[in-house]
């Protein structure tokens, strides 16, 4: 765990102590191929957790640097926190305006969660509202605790991977009175694990949101993480 923290410190503290500030971009996207190696060669669960907490932070960080919403590229690479709202042309009164909930939420290019992921969402970030659309899918569902994959149904060798409550999986059928659930991992591809049907809630009556960002950028959410006036 130590090692861990040292690592992470020292990249962040090499990367503040530039003579110039950096391209914030390509600042974060080294130092998050790094921190992706080091999580590579980890084993602790609790350790790569941690490390996942970190990488999540720093691609809410190359968002809002390509979305145009930070302005200083140092402080971007060094001080931006899980709870720091995006800057949006939005505002919280106009027709149509709605508030994302939750870090790092997925927009995606139409209302399934088995669609490609075009970016995240940062907390507290204002969109507008274009459409909704219920899901009518029966098979997604929404995560309400954190579950261990593993690359196959049966769940053998040890766990390649932590997904978090609030997260979605795909139901692939019943295993007795288990689930059988997939999730498409961005480097692992598709991963696998029992789970029981209380641990997840599911999306078929649920509403999608097609949003724009003030920046232009459409995509969908799901409505457990937006909250429209």
């Amino acid at each position: 765990m130590r090692t861990l923290y040292f690592f992470i410190a020292t990249l962040l503290i090499l990367s503040s102590c530039q003579e110039e500030a950096p391209d914030s971009s390509k600042e974060l996207t080294r130092l998050r191929k790094e921190l992706e190696q080091k999580r590579q060669a980890l084993t602790d669960q609790k350790e790569i957790a941690k490390l996942e907490d970190e990488l999540n932070r720093i691609d809410r960080e190359l968002n809002q640097v390509s979305t145009g919403t930070v302005t200083n590229p140092k402080a971007a690479a060094t001080t931006t926190t899980n709870d720091t709202p995006a800057a949006s042309g939005f505002a919280t009164d106009e027709e149509g305006a709605a508030v994302i909930k939750g870090n790092s939420v997925n927009m995606r290019s139409s209302p399934s969660v088995q669609a490609t992921r075009i970016a995240s969402f940062n907390n507290g970030e204002i969109v507008r509202v274009l459409e909704a659309k219920q899901s009518g899918k029966n098979n997604e569902a929404i995560l309400t605790k954190n579950i261990e994959l593993y690359g196959d149904n049966n769940q053998t060798g040890k766990p390649l991977a932590t997904l978090n409550k609030g997260k979605a999986v795909v139901i692939e059928g019943y295993q007795g009175d288990m689930l059988n659930v997939s999730y498409q991992h961005p480097e692992r591809g598709k991963l696998f694990a029992q789970i029981k049907e209380s641990d997840v809630e599911s999306i078929e009556n649920g509403a999608w949101y097609k949003v724009t960002r003030s920046n232009g950028q459409t995509g969908w959410v799901y409505e457990k993480f937006i909250s429209v006036n």
